[in-house]
This record gives structure tokens, sequence and C-alpha cells, in this order.
């Protein structure tokens, strides 16, 4: 949203009106300043909502008015599962049930179809499809579907025309291929990522007597006249298992002369490329079919094939969750949401873990779930989500993926995780994609794709603060335990440390979060270095300030008058102001200095963080990022001007007070509903390209200071208000603090309400009042600083009470989200409190003594209290009703069996690797998927395979393994590994080693071997990578003259 500042003069009376209209929903604050003193009022927050929508209809899709149908035909319809009060609620979904009929005589009779009943997820828009056999032919005919569940609701269709059944004794089947294990029925069609691919097999019911001597078939459409939007026929020989033989499939027209199996006359039909039309979702093509017989006499018939879009992932970032998306609205309609989204059978929002390494992220998007499945269990994975969709009977190989911050990176580990093996589907892995990959293109907003300096600053804080236990501890009590005047931990006060860094035992040394490692830019800290991602790919960069910032020296004001709603970011960085001296550059501490008695809070704080930035060189960071990533990094090193990018100004990487968020804000949202809609095959993506260099800081030259924390209660104390003290919204609160030692005083900090007031006075009396606004009701705390430096080291002190903030003004609305919470088995998440008063709209805090729950099957799921958290216990559906001072919500609760293992599980990739004739090392990467701790031992089980480093570990680790030189008969060997403590314990990968020369495959070394040689080096043929190790004669990686000389004389000998 913009951001509107307005100069108004009071009126006599000193009042002034403002008037302004907006179509964004959201929180909005009204600050007030005297422009001729300085003096600020009490700011006020109201909330936009959107409006409440009108019943959405049954829309039927297909059978279209005019159209044409065959007697069995589908029948597809969008509703929204909105609740009705009394619903079957099963895993986030509500049970529904529509009765079908038709007439023939324009509804003075209806005869019965089918009754199609399912679930479907709860306030979301779903396409739904039934297939029907209508009774009869020739005729001209409506469609009746009537809403079982919500009474009074039914749609009829506009007349259509049911065709002759033109088959007759030549039929043809739609036949699923076998790159997923389950083949249920007969597929509908595809959906258009331009891999996913059926069989049409044609054949005679009874035989004729009359030989078919060949079959021609011809795609067509209304959509065009191309394969990228019509698909690709192929003649299929590979009938009955797994083959890749499609994937050059590139012809709309194709005559078959000779029939397989079953005598019949098999044909590929590969998914279109694109899915162009922006206002639909499904469509039909047409393949005609010529059968000439012996006779000279032909038939044609017709088979509709429907055309789907690709499922739709959309993945948050670092510290994110399901709802970073609840705003994301491909419409580009203020208040709509993709949940409304119907042109898209199957949208699923991806549930990460919000703070770990991109490479245990990558493992769950590419988990199939644990043991031998033919059914993924993984919920949250790219193989389950295109398992859905083939389930509602469309074969699919990739998803469109959508992606927020670190969305983008675990995309770009999952495709080089295990050398792309499990990413292409390749050896062992029973949900394939034809080695095409599971992403057909991607979107990624704001994703750091040369990490981010903040990350590098974040490691060193750490450090700092590692250095000095009783700072250690302290930061833990205030962060981790919300500590006030007494030792209990109560509920998480800070939501920033959970995402960016740890505690490693209890009060022990803080670590760096596994997201926030990976995102430094030094690789030999963590920092992940991607090489080249190949997925067409289109980048959306958000950016602060228009235009190119990145030579400016000083900070513009628009940084700091933008961040000045992003509380939680200020509050944490201000909070470590002592660390932060400590790390600022000796030329550069006389301004850290000049800058602590700012009177401009956002200014003062964004000023520290700039200085301390300047140990990593990236003075203009801010200006020129959306605050978190730079504009550099989010273009993957680029310049500002690629067609495979767009910039967005005024746009920052998480909401705040004057701008939405990215995946909120309304252009990028149309932006992304029209790449979606574009060419595939344009510049408009393309593949990510890889970081240049490994970013190693550069770290101006300063003089160490320690930081310590003087434990002498009596530095400082405050002396008002006392613990426990109720303070009222709207008040005016006087806080006073005695701080008797003024020696190497600084300056005295205190903070309330995410907000510092500081002083450089030498007073030994610090009085400051302040306006106590209702941003967050409940417990809360004061804290005072004294900051000494005696030109060594720097030290602090500190003093905290806990107060609670009321209103006296009655609860209006409570709204808690997430609306339908997904829950692991043993998960807690906390749910957003926000309460509507007369005058501003609030925040709750996590244990709020006011804030209660009533879960309506407690077996299922748990309310603490003290928490105001929701856990799940065991698989089921609930609903809890949560109250707050007369006022309630309700939240649906759907608990899912853990997706990570309560035990140890043993996971080995890749499961196999094929190696040269030659000798070499190879490597395979060992992890625990499960809990707890796994000792592992590995073994070599033939003499040719040595097992040079890794033999054993504990938990994750890598494996070398030597192999010796080939000279012989192509041979397989195996390493297994053990674990004692793992469920799945041992699991043995393969080796897999060429015969030098035998390219074919057939066991010998001929002249045929030597031709597929010749075309390869001469460029005149491709060979398979079984095929490659075969010919690499000398195992250098690379074919050559070399290599046909070693395979001529192998021939010889």
């Amino acid at each position: 949203m913009d951001m509107i500042s307005e100069s108004l003069t009071a009126t006599g009376s000193g009042t002034f009106s403002y008037a302004y209209t907006t179509e964004q929903i959201g929180i909005y604050t009204v600050d007030a300043v005297d422009e001729s003193s300085g003096q600020t009022a009490q700011a006020r927050t109201f909330e936009c909502l959107a409006p409440a929508p009108d019943d959405y209809p049954i829309d039927i899709q297909a059978p279209v008015e005019n159209g044409f149908q065959f007697p069995e035909m589908p029948i597809t319809w969008l509703d929204k599962m909105v609740l009705t009060g009394n619903d079957d609620i099963q895993g986030g979904k509500r049970y529904y049930a529509y009765n079908l009929q038709i007439t023939r005589d324009d509804g003075q009779t209806w005869g019965e179809l089918t009754t199609k009943t399912g679930y479907g997820d709860i306030d979301m828009v779903i396409n739904i499809t039934a297939q029907v056999q209508a009774p009869y032919s020739d005729e001209q005919a409506k469609i009746r579907i009537t809403d079982l569940v919500r009474p009074n609701r039914s749609v009829e269709s506009g007349t259509f025309t049911i065709l002759n059944d033109p088959t007759g004794n030549i039929v043809v089947d739609k036949i699923w291929d076998y790159s997923y294990p389950e083949r249920y029925g007969n597929p509908s069609g595809v959906a258009a990522d331009g891999v996913g691919r059926i069989y049409l097999k044609l054949y005679e019911q009874e035989a004729s007597g009359v030989a078919i001597t060949s079959v021609e078939a011809e795609l067509s459409g209304d959509v065009g006249t191309e394969a990228r939007v019509l698909g690709k026929l192929m003649p299929a020989t590979v009938t009955n298992q797994y083959s890749m033989e499609a994937n050059d499939a590139d012809e709309i027209e194709i005559t078959v002369t000779q029939a397989g199996q079953d005598n019949a006359f098999w044909f590929w039909y590969v998914a279109p490329d694109d899915f162009e039309d922006p206002d639909v979702g499904i469509h039909t093509i047409t393949a005609t079919f010529t059968v000439n017989f012996e006779d000279d006499t032909y038939q044609e018939i017709t088979e509709p094939i429907t055309i789907v879009r690709p499922p739709l992932v959309l993945v948050h970032g670092l510290g994110g969750n399901p709802s970073t998306w609840d705003n994301f609205s491909l419409t580009g309609v203020p208040g709509d949401s993709w949940r409304n989204e119907y042109r898209y059978e199957i949208i699923r929002v991806l549930k990460m873990e919000p703070a770990d390494r991109f490479e245990w992220n990558a493992i769950k998007l590419l988990s199939v779930g644990a043991g031998n499945v033919t059914v993924p269990t993984e919920h949250n994975s790219l193989p389950y989500v295109i398992y859905e969709i083939r389930e509602n009977g469309y074969a699919a190989n990739q998803v469109e993926y959508i992606c927020h911050s670190m969305g983008g990176s675990i995309l770009r580990t999952a495709v080089n995780f295990a050398n792309g093996d499990t990413y292409y589907g390749r050896y062992g892995v029973p949900f394939k994609n034809y080695e095409k990959g599971y992403v057909n293109r991607a979107i990624t907003l704001d994703t750091p794709h040369n990490g981010s300096p903040l990350a590098g600053l974040l490691s060193d804080i750490v450090g700092e603060i590692n250095a000095d236990f009783r700072l250690r501890n302290l930061l833990y009590a205030k962060w981790f335990l919300n500590i006030g005047s007494s030792d209990e931990a109560k509920y998480p006060y800070h939501k920033l440390p959970f995402t960016w860094f740890v505690p490693v035992d209890g009060p022990g040394d803080f670590k760096l979060t596994g997201a926030v490692k990976n995102l430094q830019l030094d690789e030999s800290a963590g920092g992940v270095i991607f090489p080249m991602t190949d997925v067409p790919t289109h980048l959306i960069v958000g950016d602060l300030i228009p235009g190119d910032q990145s030579g400016l020296p000083d900070i513009p004001p628009e940084v700091w008058e933008t961040l000045a709603a992003a509380e939680d970011f200020l509050d944490f960085f201000d909070e470590l102001t002592p660390v932060l001296f400590t790390l600022v550059p000796d030329n550069l501490e006389d301004d850290f200095e000049n800058n602590l008695d700012e009177v401009n809070y956002a200014k003062k704080v964004i000023t520290k963080i700039k200085l301390a930035l300047q140990i990593y060189s990236t003075a203009s960071f801010l200006a020129e990022s959306d605050v978190i990533v730079s504009v550099e990094s989010q273009l993957a090193g680029q310049t500002r001007t690629p067609l495979s990018a767009t910039i967005f100004d005024w746009t920052t990487h998480t909401p705040l007070l004057f701008f939405d968020s990215i995946t909120a804000n309304l252009e990028v949202n149309e932006k992304a509903n029209y790449l979606l809609n574009r060419k595939i095959n344009s510049p408009q993506f393309n593949p990510i390209p890889a970081n240049t260099s490994t970013h190693i800081r550069s770290i101006p030259v300063r003089t160490p200071k320690t930081l310590t924390v003087r434990d002498d209660s009596t530095t400082i104390q405050i002396l008002s208000p006392a613990d426990g003290s109720a303070l009222f919204v709207d008040d005016e609160l006087s806080i006073r603090v005695s701080v008797p030692d003024m020696v190497d005083l600084k300056y005295i900090d205190i903070r309330f309400q995410k907000r510092s007031y500081t002083t450089t006075d030498s007073d030994t009396i610090f009085a400051v009042n302040i306006p106590i606004n209702g941003n967050v009701l409940g417990e809360q705390i004061i804290e005072a600083t004294a900051f000494y430096d005696d030109g060594d080291g720097v030290a602090i002190a500190t003093h905290a009470v806990s107060v609670q903030v009321e209103t006296n003004s009655p609860a209006e609305h409570l709204i808690v989200e997430p609306f339908a919470m997904r829950l692991d088995q043993g998960e807690t998440s906390y749910p957003d409190y926000r309460v509507a008063f007369d005058s501003f709209v609030t925040t709750l805090s996590y244990g709020n003594s006011e804030i209660t729950g009533y879960v309506e099957d407690p077996s299922i799921a748990m309310f603490d209290a003290e928490l105001s958290a929701i856990t799940g216990l065991v698989q089921g559906d609930t609903r809890a009703i949560i109250s707050y001072q007369g006022v309630s919500d309700t939240i649906y609760i759907a608990v899912s069996a853990s997706s990570v293992p309560t035990e140890p599980t043993l996971f080995v990739t890749p499961a196999v690797q094929e190696i040269p004739s030659s000798s070499g090392t190879i490597s395979f990467a060992i992890y625990n998927t499960g809990s707890g701790d796994m000792n592992w031992t590995a073994e070599s089980d033939d003499s040719w395979l040595t097992i040079s480093s890794g033999s054993s570990g504990v938990n994750d680790g890598e494996i070398a393994v030597d192999y010796a030189m080939n000279n012989g008969d192509a041979r397989t060997g195996a390493i297994t590994i053990t674990s004692p403590d793992a469920v799945n314990s041992p699991i043995t990968v393969e080796i897999q080693q060429a015969m030098a020369g035998d390219i074919n495959g057939d066991g010998e070394i001929a002249h045929e071997d030597v031709t597929l040689m010749l075309n390869a080096v001469l460029g005149q043929g491709d060979l398979t990578g079984a095929q490659f190790l075969a010919a690499d004669v000398n195992g250098d990686g690379v074919l050559d003259i070399t290599d046909i000389v070693g395979i001529v004389s192998l021939m010889v000998d």
C-alpha cells in the first residue's frame, strides 16, 4: 500500500480531520506530529477487513452452453467450501455431496445421473469433476447440480448437444504411464507441464476380418495449432514399463504402421508446455485418428483429452509459515485470496521448517515418506502434490512453484541435492519425472540467491554474546523465558531469535539457526554457494527505495520512515546496542556514540545497524534492499534489467506500516498471474545463475572490545512503577530510574513497548514520561540499562520489572489466525490473537490470562492457557473456540501423524551411482531424518570398493568410496550402512561400474559401439548416462579422440 504523508492545519479549536479511502485490507496506524514542536500524539491503529463475501454460487465449467459432448462425459463445476456450522471435517477439509441430474425436455422432467461426494479444503474454491454416462444421445440436454450439504442451492447448465457415440467397434483408451506406482482406472487427461504423458491405445473390440494397415493421429483444439499448447504425439513401443522414449516427442501429427502389445496401436501423448488462457483452468483438445484398412477403406474416430493447469505450490521462507500467503491473490482483487482461485485443480501451501538449514528442508520438499511406499506420505512434498492431481485423473510430473524468501533457496538446494538424483527422479526414486525435475517453472519473491550480510552480522553478534556468560544468560532469559522479577519460564516473548539463533542446550551458548547459517555470504562459515539452477525461473525483486541506491553514503529518510513500523526488527537490534558497539570499526565509533540520543527511534536503530554492517563493506545495504535481502542478491548477481526479473519499488520483505509484504502486494500478485499464463520457453524465464564468488567478507581493522555484564543489582534500579503494576492504555506512564554509579557512564536506556528512550545526561535519577499504547495487551517488561565504556572494554547493568497493560474499553471483535491450523503430532503452534476495541486494534501477548480456549475433542489437540498455544496430540480433526473478554473466534485444527519419525531414521543418498570403468572416488551422504542420535557404520561388500573416509559417524555424515579400474564385464558392488539406533537399518546402496567400450550394453565391444562413439564425438548423436560412462574409456569425463583410440584398441584386443 502507499505511504500517505500530509501536512494539515488545525482549526481554531486545535483539531483537524482527514479522509482516506482504501481497498487494501490490513492493519493501519495513524501517527500525528506537531511540525513546530516535534511533539507526537498517541498513535491509533485500525484494521480494514475484507467485506463479507456474497454466497459463492455453484459454477458449472463443463459442459458449456451450445457445446457438444459424447454420452460418456465429464461434468465439472466450482464451489466454495464454506462452513455451515455442523460440518463433517477431516484434515482441514469439509465434506461435500452433490446430486447430478439431466433433462432433455428443458427441465420438465429430470433423470438421475449420479451423486458426487468427497472432501474439499475449508474456505477454498475447489474444482470438482464427475464422470457420467448420459442415458441418450443425439439430443439437446441440460445438467442440474444440487448441493446436498447446504440446502436450497442448485444450478442448471446451458443447453448442449449430446452426440452419437462414434466409436463403434474401434475404441481409444487413455492409459496411465508408469512414472508413479499407483495407476487407478483410466486418466481423463494431463496437466500442462510439458512432461506428463499418457498412452492412447487404439484397438478393435471385435476382429473385423480386415487388417488395419496404419493409423494416423492428429491433435487439434481451440487453443491454437502449435505443439506447445496442443501437446505432442509419438509412437509408443515401450508400453509395459517406465520409459523415457517420449522425451523427444514434438509432433502433432504422426502415423503408426505396426500394432504392438495386445494387437493394439499405441501412441504417446505428452502434455503441452503452456496453458495460456488466463481466464480458465480447463480446456479440451481432440485427438483425431484415421484408421486405414487393407481394403482401402478408412474410419475416423475422435478422442477428447482434458487439459488442466499443473498443481501450484506456495512455499514460505525463513521464519514464515503457511499464513505468509493469506493475502496472496492471483486475481489482483483487493481482499481476495488464493483460496478463491478456481483455475487450478490443485493448489497447496507447503509447510517447511521455518529456521532449519536449506538441505534439511530440501529433503522434506523431495520426501515421499519412510519405507517402500507406493503413495507419498509426506504431504508437504512435491511428489505428494503431484500424486494428488494424478489421483484426480490427470497425468502430471511437475508443479508450478511460487516461493517467498528462503523458499527459493530450498528449491535450489533440492535441485542440486545428491547430484540432482532425487530431484530428477533417477535411480531408485519411486516417483519419477522423466529426468525433467519436479518443477515446471518457478517464481521467486525476495529470495536471497546470494545470501545476506545480515546473516554475517548475526554470526558476529552470537560470538560476542557467547563471550560473556552473564550477557548470554541475560539475553536467554529475556528472549526465551520472558523473565520479569521471577525466574519462571512463561511464554515466547521475542519471535526473532527463534528464527535467527537459538540456545544450544537450555541457557548455554547461542548458535545460528541452520537457515541463517546458510544465508551467510562466507562459504567457510556455512554460507551456501549455489551452482546454476536449471529451472525456468522469473525473479521478483523487492526494493524499498526506487532506483539504484548502491552508491549512497547515507541512508535515505524513507528507510527509517518505513521501518518505524517494524517493531520486532527494531526492538531486537536496539536491545543489542552494546553488542553492536563492540563490532563497529574504530573510525566509526564516534558516529555510533553521537547517534545514541537521536530522538527518532527508527533512525537511531537503523543507523546502528548501518554502522555495524560496515564490517561487510555494505553501507548502502538497507537502502538498496527490501530491508532483509539486497537487490543484488535477489537478482542472483545480475544487473537490474534482465528480462527474467522484475523489480517492484516501495516493497518490503515482510509487512510494515505503510507497505505490504511482497506476497500481499497486488501488483506483484498480478505479475505472478501474468507469468503463469506466458510461454515457458521465453526470455521471461531463465535458469538462475550460479554465485560467482564465495563472498568472503572484508573486515576493517578495529580494536577488540570486550563486553561484560555487571551482576551488581545496585548499579541500576527502576524506582517506579513497581513490579506487577497495572497500567492502562492511553494513560501516561512515569518511569524513574536510579543510577548511583556515574563513572565511565555513556548512556542510560529505558525500554518499554518496543521503544527505547535514551539519555547521555549525567544525572543519578533519570525520569521519562511515556504514553501507553494498546498495540499489545497483557504482561510486558520495562527494562533499564546503564552502559559503561572505560576505553578498554564496555559493560552493562540492567534491571527489569513486569507490568500488566490493560484497557477499560470493551472488546468488540476477536480474530484468531490461522483460520485452519494444520499440526503434526506433538507440534505446538502459537496463533496470532488480535482484538478490536473502539479506538484501536491490539495484539494479545502470549500467556494473557484472559485468553481461554475450548477444544471440542481434547484427545486430538490441547489448548495451553499458560502459553496461549495449541498442541497436536493424535491424528484427527477438531476445532477450538478461543474467547477473550466476551468475544470469541473459532479455528479448525487438523493433526497429522508426525512427518518427522520419533526414532532415528537412516537416509542415504544417492541410492545408486553409475561410474566409469576407470578408477576414481565417489561419495554418499548420510542423514538422520528422525529424532534422537543415530550412530552408524559403513562397510564395503566388494573387494574393488574401498571406503577411504567416513566409515562411521553420528547422525549426518559423508562416505567416500574409492573404486578400482574395471578391466572386465560390467559389475555391480554395494556399500551397506548399519545403525543399531535406526528403525530402518541397514540400508544398502549400489555402485554400477560400466564395462569399458560396451556402449550399447550387449556384453561385447564391436563395430556398433565404435559407431556410437564416433557419432557422439562428432555431435551427430546423444548417449544416455550409462552409455557415456562406458564410452569414457579413460575416465576423464570428456569424450574425444583418446576415447576413440581406446575403444578401438579394446575391440582389437
